[in-house]
């Protein structure tokens, strides 16, 4: 079983902590309380909330969101997290080295998860859809034993 996961975007405002949020919530529901889930952004402005569309699109699937403060992620994270997810092909790219990073795509055989900053409502939707999506199949492989 896997006992820590990161997800990693670049500001840390959009697509990781909606990923970890959605994460958090499907274990909780499933009474799984021994796995850390966290998210940092390779960029991050620190101390930015969650972005206000990612925030209304969460509720709108009752995904439980609180005062979220943006991360940038650290040397530290990446050794202290037992897998580290990336958002994007490029954002792997740009932790090589570190042997536990995989993008979502490749972890879940799906699709890189498309930055939806700037973007509608719709951008944001979409993102969360397939998000949530991911973590049913995330929760299944990281539960393993």
């Amino acid at each position: 079983m896997i006992k820590s996961v990161l997800f990693v975007c670049t500001g840390n405002t959009c697509r990781s902590p909606m990923a970890e949020r959605i994460l958090k919530q499907k274990l909780h529901e499933k009474n799984i309380n021994n796995i850390k889930v966290s998210s940092a952004g390779l960029y991050a402005s620190i101390g930015q909330p969650m972005n206000e569309y990612a925030v209304k699109v969460l509720k709108q699937h009752k995904i439980r969101t609180y005062s979220h403060k943006s991360k940038q992620l650290t040397v530290e994270m990446l050794n202290q997290f037992e897998l580290i997810i990336t958002m994007t092909e490029g954002h792997k790219n740009a932790l090589s080295g570190y042997k536990n990073v995989v993008t979502l795509a490749e972890y879940i055989k799906g699709i890189d998860v498309a930055d939806p900053y700037g973007q509608s409502i719709e951008a944001y939707k979409k993102v969360c859809e397939y998000l949530i999506y991911a973590m049913d199949e995330i929760v299944e492989k990281i539960t393993k034993d």
